[in-house]
């Protein structure tokens, strides 16, 4: 990751969540399709995957892609090729097409935006791959955990956000659709937003927009 400062004028910055804010995602097509590529069972794929804290491991950067296909083939007892296994781990996300016009309006109020997420290398990959214009073009930089090595709510990454920033905490914002991630936001001194849909999230950017506008 890259914590250079890309100052574009405008005195804050804006975070913005990856799953369920940038993109929607299902973990029931995460274990139907490793049950398809493995022949394992759904409660022994969620035991092996979630359970036993190997997807947090991966997220956190303490495997990467390799590690994480062969612990699975391991647990699940199959001959999976790494390739299957990741491509079925990630290919669980579709875009929320619906973010758009928030985001073209900040980019038009020259507000710097980054993207703060909990994910992993396979599932980062495979999104970029994708193009979608909900990741493309908006962006100057990417808080991800697996290279942070720290999930949200834990401190470190929100240190890593504030670095990057630059700015004092309350001209940052955040949303996320966690209440948690939120909560440590807030404690921090952060402007956030407990997402839900992109019509909700509007007027509190709005607030934030304007109170920033003001030290411009």
């Amino acid at each position: 990751m890259n914590l250079r400062l890309n100052r574009t004028g405008f005195p804050g910055f804006a975070f913005f969540d990856l799953g369920n804010v940038l993109v929607s995602f299902d973990h029931q097509t995460c274990i139907d399709q490793l049950s398809k590529v493995t022949g394992a069972e759904a409660e022994s794929i969620r035991k092996a995957l979630f359970d036993s804290g190997l997807q947090d491991r991966y997220e956190t950067g303490q495997v990467e892609c390799r590690q994480f296909a062969e612990q699975l083939r391991g647990d699940l007892k199959c001959e999976s090729t790494d390739a299957e296994i990741i491509e079925a781990v990630s290919a669980i996300f579709t875009p929320k097409l619906d973010i758009l016009p928030i985001l073209q309006r900040l980019k038009a109020e020259s507000v710097p935006m980054a993207i703060l997420s909990n994910t992993c290398r396979g599932h980062w990959e495979w999104i970029l791959q994708q193009n979608w214009p909900v990741i493309s073009g908006w962006f100057s930089h990417c808080v991800l955990s697996y290279e942070i090595r720290s999930m949200k709510p834990a401190i470190e990454i929100y240190e890593a956000c504030e670095r990057l920033a630059a700015c004092p905490p309350e001209w940052i914002f955040f949303t996320d659709d966690r209440e948690e991630n939120v909560r440590t936001a807030a404690e921090r001194g952060w402007q956030v937003h407990l997402f839900r849909t992109a019509t909700e999230l509007q007027p509190d950017l709005d607030n934030w927009l304007n109170k920033v506008s003001t030290f411009n």
